[in-house]
């Protein structure tokens, strides 16, 4: 199998020397709504924590696109002061990895993060993840690692909703997981019909819902249909933290269309949240979905 550069990472927990940088700690005042914060100097603040999900296999094509930007965005996230946590679902020689879904609940309950980056497919059943199963743990359900893998925990809403809980108002980023961004990938094939506002908006926010649920403490979700430009996104929200993630993520591209042209920014209350929350969504014109509806989804 080709080496994909991540073995070396995986399982490591990179925190950068010295005092936290004011933007690394900028992002643990992240307020539902989209808003970061500046936090008060004068107290000491703790590290802010990352966790990276890799569920794409080294079978799958997308998985060398993700690795290169999974390590240029923990270099990132080491800058600014945080602690990364890697999970990876798979060995380097395409076998799955001991226990993905167990490793999931046991970082999740070790820490409270600020921050996940899941890099994977998607389920517009489960509305979660998509880890790899490790089947023969999965066989003996009465021991804990095989109870999650039977279950797999963290590839169903409910786990979320129930069981799993981040640092207050904390951020999920999804990279090209299905149905997450209001596509999935048939609907990028040629002569797929043209998905309505409706369907697109009805996706994300059944996506959204999953990890906005006031359980979880999660407050932003970003999802996006490509993998390499996590680093920019973030350097981004650090960069302009003084203005609303939703903003930063789904801008209003009104003054550089013409009326009529087909450009609309779709936001309102969340579908399933109300007024807890609000969804944002740009519509572009053109003919096909990759044109339309391939641009970020966010809401919190």
């Amino acid at each position: 199998m080709k080496d994909t550069g991540i073995d070396h990472l995986k399982g490591f927990k990179l925190k950068a020397a010295g005092r936290l940088s004011v933007a690394g700690l900028l992002v643990l005042a992240l307020l539902l709504g989209g808003w970061i914060s500046p936090l008060p100097t004068t107290n000491a603040a703790a590290t802010p924590q990352a966790l990276l999900v890799m569920a794409f296999g080294p079978h799958e094509s997308l998985r060398g696109t993700a690795v290169t930007d999974l390590q240029a965005t923990v270099e990132l996230l080491w800058e600014y002061g945080f602690e990364v946590t890697i999970l990876d679902g798979w060995k380097e020689d395409g076998n799955i990895a001991e226990c993905p879904h167990h490793q999931l609940r046991q970082h999740l309950e070790d820490k409270r993060f600020n921050l996940v980056v899941y890099y994977g497919h998607g389920s517009a059943s489960r509305w979660a993840f998509c880890l790899p199963q490790d089947a023969n743990w999965a066989r003996y359900p009465e021991t804990s690692p095989g109870w999650d893998e039977a279950v797999e925990f963290g590839d169903h809403r409910q786990h979320w909703q129930e069981d799993i809980r981040l640092a207050p108002d904390a951020m999920i980023i999804m990279r090209h997981t299905c149905y997450s961004t209001g596509l999935e990938s048939g609907d990028m094939y040629s002569g797929s019909p043209l998905l309505s506002a409706a369907q697109v908006l009805s996706r994300v926010n059944e996506y959204s819902y999953t990890f906005l649920h006031p359980q979880t403490g999660i407050g932003s979700y970003t999802a996006m249909i490509n993998v390499g430009a996590t680093r920019s996104y973030l350097q981004n929200l650090f960069s302009n933290y003084h203005l609303p993630i939703g903003e930063l993520t789904v801008p209003d591209y009104y003054d550089s269309h013409q009326p009529g042209d087909g450009y609309q920014l779709l936001t309102g209350p969340h579908y399933q949240l109300g007024g807890a929350a609000v969804y944002r969504k740009n519509r572009f014109p053109g003919s096909s979905n990759q044109a339309v509806w391939s641009q970020p989804a966010w809401a919190g």
